[in-house]
């Protein structure tokens, strides 16, 4: 797995010891830890207002976690080195937008050092098995005095979903089916197809990359920073005086660690607009 270091005074390598992966950290002097933390990251991109001004801030955290190990010893050239196993890495998330706006979910390590600044890696890997998508319900419906659309939705060869909206009736002007996200805070929309008469058939395929990095910061990112790592996850950012913005929503890959909800929306005129929904999952 490739490493991406924003700290300078650490040097990072990632590494399969006897079949399990570890991460080398490697500085001048001890970092003087008081534990270190595995599980679940996040990585939270945001707005927040500072007096009469918005500031931008990254700020990292665990969601799930627990305190491991972690082995100390000097190098012949006098640096010093930590070394951490890590457990199972799974699968990463994430939705960006607006202007750098959004949510990343990866493993993570926490080196807490209460004498200067802790150090954080998330190991951002890509999904490597077919997603399976299952459904809360089998049929969505929604009614306007004698109009009637409906949904069915199913599993494609490929982990995407296949559907078919079917209208009855001239009380209803269409509908349309969404497909909604929700990681943490971060959410976006997808409409996957409208439906005007009759039935219709549309097709979702889920958002698949192929990305393997390591990214080793501390507490802090600026935006400059955040720009560089979403351009080689495969994000397409618009330059701009103020760190620029994300071209439409970017979403880095689906996968079990996102909320989804699949949206049956009538449209019956006149702000009216009768709704069904169920969950969805993807797993594998």
């Amino acid at each position: 797995m490739p490493v991406y270091s924003l700290v300078g005074s650490v040097r990072a390598e990632y590494i399969i010891a006897e079949g399990k992966p570890v991460l080398r950290l490697r500085t001048d002097g001890p970092l003087r830890h008081r534990a270190v933390y595995a599980g679940v990251g996040e990585m939270l991109f945001h707005w927040v207002q500072e007096g009469k001004t918005q500031v931008w801030k990254f700020d990292p955290s665990m969601l799930e976690s627990r305190e491991v190990g972690a082995q100390e010893s000097t190098s012949e050239e006098g640096a010093s080195i930590l070394t951490i196993e890590l457990g199972e890495i799974i699968p990463s998330a994430g939705i960006l937008k607006g202007r750098m706006e959004g949510v990343i979910t990866a493993t993570a390590l926490h080196v807490d050092v209460p004498l200067g600044q802790d150090v954080w890696a998330f190991f951002i890997r890509s999904p490597w098995f077919q997603l399976r998508p299952t459904f809360g319900k089998p049929l969505l419906s929604v009614q306007h005095d004698s109009s009637q659309a409906s949904a069915t939705a199913g599993p494609t060869a490929v982990g995407g979903i296949e559907a078919k909206v079917t209208l009855s009736g001239s009380q209803m002007k269409g509908a349309s089916l969404t497909l909604k996200r929700r990681l943490q805070s971060a959410s976006c929309d997808e409409t996957i197809g409208q439906a005007k008469t009759g039935t219709q058939e549309f097709t979702w395929t889920p958002v698949m990359r192929n990305f393997d990095l390591c990214l080793v910061t501390h507490g802090s990112m600026n935006q400059n920073q955040l720009v560089d790592v979403m351009t080689g996850l495969g994000a397409a950012i618009d330059g701009g005086l103020f760190g620029g913005g994300v071209e439409g929503t970017f979403v880095l890959c689906d996968g079990p660690s996102i909320e989804y909800t699949l949206l049956l929306k009538g449209d019956a005129g006149f702000l009216r607009h009768p709704e069904d929904q169920t969950e969805v999952k993807l797993s594998w």
